[in-house]
């Protein structure tokens, strides 16, 4: 996901600590007048963690590295505000610490990274107290002294209220909130392809068919499923209504037209 300001000159990506090096990162890098990432502080006095594209980009001021801890007003109030959301929730705990007696995902305190089912986020994002609250109810276990395993839900979770708190920044300043989408693509490894394979456009033998070649190939949703369409209404909703995103730039929205699953004209879909 990435967030740009009302008028769509900033952009700030937060996914990955490295922009990929792709089509995306050179149009971003084109057209947009500033283009900022969330990056870990260690990588702030050791620039080699990050790999050759991002850090010549950095070294050349084309993407301007942010440490959160500069821009959130109250970190503490943040942990505070997830630690009370979760403990109000004792069945949850329950089950997420069933699950990650058995599975366990790696959770950086710099960044958050959802891939190949394991999330980096950095204390800069947050106050310590949120992953001591974490170890102590036995939903994450500290590896070293920068990365710990968190139960998977749970550092979604944490995400999910990093993007309200974005979300509100934004506003702060005077702002309207936007942020960048592909609503209807699915890569591989991802939990809502796993989980519903039967939500994609598929070919003429009934297997799920590649729409795109971006993050290593991605599947599109098909937007005649009424689970896909379920879950495109409930993504919008989450984003405008419980994040408090004002606009969403969309992209990849060729992907449900690539193979046409009805009569309909390209145009029309």
């Amino acid at each position: 996901m990435k967030i740009i300001d009302q008028k769509m000159n900033s952009l700030l990506y937060y996914p990955y600590i490295n922009l990929p090096q792709n089509d995306w990162t050179i149009r971003a890098l084109l057209y947009y007048d500033n283009v900022n990432a969330i990056v870990p502080t260690q990588y702030f006095y050791e620039p080699e963690h990050y790999n050759p594209f991002m850090r010549e980009a950095i070294m050349n001021e084309l993407i301007t590295p942010i440490n959160p801890m500069d821009v959130l007003n109250n970190p503490y109030e943040v942990s505070l505000r997830f630690i009370e959301y979760l403990s109000a929730r004792k069945s949850v705990i329950e089950r997420r610490r069933s699950f990650f007696s058995n599975q366990a995902h790696i959770i950086h305190r710099d960044k958050s990274l959802s891939s190949y089912r394991q999330c980096k986020l950095h204390i800069n994002k947050f106050d310590s107290d949120v992953f001591n609250y974490l170890m102590e109810i036995g939903l994450a276990e500290r590896i070293d002294y920068n990365w710990y395993n968190v139960e998977n839900k749970t550092a979604n979770d944490l995400m999910f209220l990093l993007s309200s708190v974005i979300a509100d920044k934004i506003h702060d300043s005077g702002m309207i909130a936007g942020i960048w989408l592909a609503p209807f693509a699915g890569v591989p490894s991802s939990e809502l392809f796993k989980n519903h394979p039967d939500w994609f456009i598929k070919d003429k033998k009934g297997k799920p068919y590649k729409t795109g070649h971006n993050w290593g190939g991605f599947y599109s949703l098909d937007i005649y499923n009424q689970g896909a369409r379920d879950y495109i209404k409930q993504c919008f909703d989450v984003v405008l209504n419980e994040w408090g995103y004002d606009l969403v730039k969309l992209d990849f929205l060729y992907g449900a037209c690539v193979l046409l699953c009805t009569t309909k004209a390209v145009a029309k879909l």
